[in-house]
């Protein structure tokens, strides 16, 4: 019986890890969009952006 609780008391703490997990994966994935799309935006301005002398 002890077995069994331990058994699932591990297993809803892998549960409850890899959801962190996924969530944290998905909240880099979405800044390293983010953060991409800005770093593009920033390098089309330089590029763009007439030179002062």
């Amino acid at each position: 019986m002890r077995e069994t609780f331990q058994k699932n008391q591990t297993r809803e703490t892998l549960q409850k890890s890899q959801t962190i997990t996924d969530n944290m994966v998905a909240i880099l994935g979405s800044f390293d969009h983010r953060f991409s799309a800005l770093e593009t935006a920033m390098l089309l301005t330089l590029v763009c952006a007439p030179l002062k002398d």
